[in-house]
């Protein structure tokens, strides 16, 4: 499968980040500015960009850490250097951080890459290592006539992971000593500068990354086009406007979701995409599980409430769901948008306020695990309902189908599971269509052998149609099982699994078709022609019905009935306008089927005397034995004068191999070659035909010259 990768910052060129960068002037200048603005001998700013995942902070980290460093221009001019100052960055995931003698190790490791110093002036092993420290980085700072910028990603993970007492220490250091500024990320208000009673409460100026309204969105998404060279998506990219919109409520303007969309409109990667987000989300459920377990549980459930509801919801619905007083679901509510976890939305018209989760992945992760052993995101398929007209959908889907079968019959099985992922979001953003394409996807996993994937499809999809009562689904999907019980050659679970699809969908041909295919298997042969009967009678344009009826009722001696339906299943197959259908090899099927009942009838009409009869169905076979598969028409062909050469006279048999030279095919003649060297000496008389004949066909062309010349 292609990986689809998501935008890293940290791999990014520093001229790649500004241009990426979308919506967050006011953050940057608020920064920048405040660090060129600093003199010399005033306190240094410290400031905490916060905002959920995905929100871009640290894409905006790097954008200031390259500015600082005179990479980046700032504002454009090239005039303003922040000479003043030596960025240092403490990337995110630095797991090597547990107390603050670490958090000074990674300082001291990082300030040797920026300026290039060949060696750890300090070992960490050293007694009073924090002070020593602070020491030469004042030493150093007051000889460089430079201060510290600190740049670190995940601050709430690193304050988080040290000690209290280092808290106490870490605070005292920043304040008597003014060489250090720290630019930190986080992804909420978090405790350890929320709560008054902790020691850095007040220190960090709060800067709050917002979400990408619609008009952010369209610039973001133009750059990445544009970066990508989608020439054909940017020339009508202003048609895709109404659809922004839409998709601007559905991410909550995070721009790490609209890129995971953007490669499906890009690329259509949907099951590259659920896996990424399925990745993303795992990697954080510790993290949004300590944001879970970091308020208290009124608030802890009012989270769950909104996350689930997967929309904003009002406090009296919160309460009513909750079973808790409207006046303490406000002020609870209050709480938790003061922390950055909730966003207040006051809609034109309706007098109270509703409520949303500000991190659209933190709901991800909640309805994701909302039911255990769920695989699939609802917001994928929200997506494609969203990008996509139902006319265009049907396009895609048809597509897949294309794919996934000729997958099937190449015998590639990974192939058919990645086309069975990408019809399930198809199948359940087309609610006329989802029984049809969940059908089609279990079908093709059976046909391709993946027997256990198919088992753990019906299940899911069974529960679920229980559940929501969808008989038509329900009914779809037992017949799904019903095959599965049938390739694998349990025959009466297949016939049962049949007539329960037929109680719950009496008119569903299809379940009937299959039931007569069963019954047949175990030569329950007049139960297999009522069953055919009744799928015809329900939907009288259906091939397969036709052609399984004529197979049936040939079993059963019943060859002119059984004529009848095979040339109704090929007038039907031509006329057939599913691109899955596969019409070539039906009608080769099927016509080879027809030659063979000619045939039958033709050497019927001999025993009975009717000799116009047995030219006559002779002649019809030959009309259609281009139309069918060589071989099978060949040993038909072939099976049909060896008997009927036994039973009639040297004139009669002349004259059946004289019509068939005349009017059968090339491929037939080359196939029936002995029976036409026999013809021929026959007719000439010459010995050197049989002098010329290959050794492999002497032995036949005789015996075949014996049985016409029995009588003479």
């Amino acid at each position: 499968m292609v990986e689809i990768q998501k935008f890293n910052p940290a791999l990014e060129t520093a001229q790649a980040l500004k241009e990426m960068l979308v919506a967050r002037d006011e953050e940057s200048k608020t920064v920048l500015d405040c660090l060129l603005k600093t003199k010399p001998d005033a306190s240094p700013p410290q400031f905490i960009l916060i905002g959920p995942r995905g929100m871009g902070k640290t894409h905006l980290l790097l954008f200031i850490y390259y500015t600082v460093k005179n990479i980046l221009p700032w504002q454009g001019d090239g005039k303003k250097f922040f000479k003043a100052w030596i960025p240092i960055l403490i990337a995110e995931e630095t797991y090597a951080v547990l107390t603050l003698e670490d958090l000074f190790q990674e300082i001291l490791k990082r300030l040797q890459e920026e300026l290039s110093i060949t060696a750890y002036p300090l070992l960490l092993s050293e007694p009073d290592f924090v002070e020593k420290a602070v020491y030469y980085l004042k030493k150093l700072s007051k000889e460089r006539k430079k201060r510290y910028l600190l740049l670190i990603d995940n601050l709430h993970e690193v304050l988080g992971i040290l000690p209290e007492k280092d808290h106490e220490r870490f605070r005292a250091i920043l304040q008597n000593n003014p060489i250090f500024s720290i630019i930190g990320t986080a992804t909420f208000y978090f405790d350890a500068i929320a709560n008054y009673k902790m020691p850095f409460y007040n220190f960090f100026h709060p800067v709050w990354l917002h979400e990408l309204d619609f008009k952010e969105i369209k610039e973001f998404l133009l750059k990445r086009l544009k970066r990508d060279e989608k020439q054909e998506i940017i020339e009508k990219f202003d048609q895709y406007e109404p659809k922004i919109r839409a998709i601007t409520h559905l991410t909550g303007g995070n721009p790490r979701l609209i890129l995971s969309l953007y490669q499906i409109v890009t690329e259509f990667k949907i099951e590259a995409v659920e896996k990424q987000l399925f990745t993303l989300l795992d990697e954080l459920t510790p993290y949004l599980r300590d944001v879970v377990n970091d308020v208290p549980v009124q608030q802890r459930k009012i989270l769950e409430i909104i996350a689930l509801k997967g929309e904003p919801i009002t406090p009296t619905e919160i309460a009513k769901t909750a079973n808790i007083a409207v006046t303490t679901i406000t002020s609870q509510l209050k709480r938790l948008t003061e922390r950055g976890l909730v966003k207040s939305l006051k809609i034109k018209g309706r007098r109270e306020t509703l409520y949303d989760i500000k991190d659209r992945l933190f709901s991800l992760w909640r309805q994701m695990r909302q039911e255990a052993g769920r695989k699939r995101l609802g917001f994928i398929v929200r997506f494609l309902k969203i990008w996509y007209s139902e006319k265009e959908l049907e396009k895609i889907a048809l597509e897949m189908i294309k794919y996934s079968l000729k997958a099937v019959s190449e015998g590639k099985k990974e192939a058919v599971i990645s086309f069975s992922d990408k019809l399930y979001y198809l199948a359940e953003a087309m609610p006329s269509q989802k029984p049809d394409l969940h059908s089609l996807r279990i079908e093709s996993l059976i046909l391709s052998g993946n027997y256990e994937k198919a088992k753990e499809e019906i299940e899911e999809l069974k529960k679920e149609a229980e559940q929501k009562k969808d008989k038509r689904l329900l009914a779809k999907i037992i017949l799904g099982e019903a095959s599965l019980y049938y390739i694998k050659k349990n025959y009466e679970k297949a016939i049962e699994g049949c007539k329960k699809a037929i109680e719950i969908k009496p008119d569903m041909h299809e379940a009937w078709c299959n039931l007569g295919v069963a019954y047949n298997k175990i030569d329950k042969l007049n139960e297999a022609i009522k069953a055919y009967k009744k799928a015809i009678e329900i939907k009288p344009d259906q091939p397969y019905a036709c052609a399984n009826l004529a197979h049936t009722l040939g079993k059963k001696n019943k060859i002119s009935e059984g004529v009848k339906f095979i040339k109704k299943a090929i007038f039907l197959a031509k006329k057939e306008k599913d691109p899955g259908f596969p019409k070539a090899e039906f009608l080769k099927r099927v016509s080879t089927l027809l030659l063979y009942y000619y045939l039958l009838l033709s050497s019927t009409a001999f025993k009975r005397g009717n000799y116009p009869k047995v030219i006559s169905y002779l002649e019809e076979a030959l009309k259609i034995v281009s139309q069918a598969e060589p071989a099978p028409a060949g040993e038909a062909f072939s099976t049909y004068l060896k008997d009927l050469i036994k039973m009639a006279d040297a004139d009669f048999s002349i004259k059946i191999l004289k019509l068939i030279k005349e009017k059968g095919t090339e491929d037939l003649k080359e196939f029936l070659k002995p029976f036409m060297i026999a013809l021929s000496y026959l007719e000439k008389k010459d010995e050197m035909i049989l002098l010329r004949t290959p050794e492999e066909f002497k032995p036949i062309v005789k015996e075949i010259l014996s049985e016409i010349n029995k009588d003479l």
